[in-house]
């Protein structure tokens, strides 16, 4: 279904997201575990030129009360088993797009050449000391160097979770594109130094 119908049909604000990826290199990969009993365990999952995005129409009211889960519990809800030790996203690009509610144009914040490392993606036979750890780089507005890096705990039952976050220096103005359509506010000059 194409974005414009999707929103159409949507009486509360709703996520249209799409993907799509060049190569998917997977070493090794135990077929004779899947076929015996569902059960999908991977060393390296590579995939090249990765490409996410996600549009919201903030125009449309928005329903309380759904509580999204992080990555962790994410991972928990597929059915299947899986334990993958590295999942690897080379040049990826993830774009995300709202429109908003007062100016009712869309503001669109991409982030590019991405380089992503997850470690020990599982669904299974997780014990205390299981955390996933996510390390991404890439460019901000295709300009600005941003590095993320996230460790979160399997078994915390508070959902706990480490995140930092560097952005090197940059100039100000290239978040026009979004602060103008987004937050009817542009920058004239500015200079970021470094942030974390």
């Amino acid at each position: 279904i194409g974005k414009d119908s999707f929103v159409a049909r949507q009486k509360f604000q709703a996520d249209y997201i799409t993907l799509k990826s060049g190569a998917i290199h997977i070493s090794p990969l135990d077929i004779d575990g899947y076929i015996k009993n569902k059960t999908l365990n991977a060393g390296i999952v590579a995939i090249d030129k990765f490409h996410f995005t996600d549009f919201r129409d903030k125009q449309l009211p928005f329903n309380p009360g759904i509580i999204k889960p992080l990555t962790v519990n994410l991972i928990k809800k597929i059915p299947e088993k899986i334990s993958v030790d590295t999942l690897l996203l080379s040049e990826a690009f993830v774009e995300y797009t709202e429109t908003n509610e007062k100016t009712k144009a869309p503001g669109t914040i991409p982030i590019t050449r991405m380089n992503v490392r997850v470690l020990n993606t599982k669904n299974y036979n997780l014990s205390s000391t299981d955390s996933l750890s996510i390390l991404a780089s890439g460019y901000l507005m295709d300009t600005a160097w941003i590095q993320l890096r996230v460790k979160e705990s399997y078994t915390d039952s508070l959902g706990g979770f480490l995140m930092t976050v560097k952005i090197k220096p940059a100039n100000l103005t290239i978040l026009n594109p979004v602060l103008i359509p987004l937050a009817s506010a542009k920058v004239e000059s500015g200079y970021l130094d470094t942030l974390s």
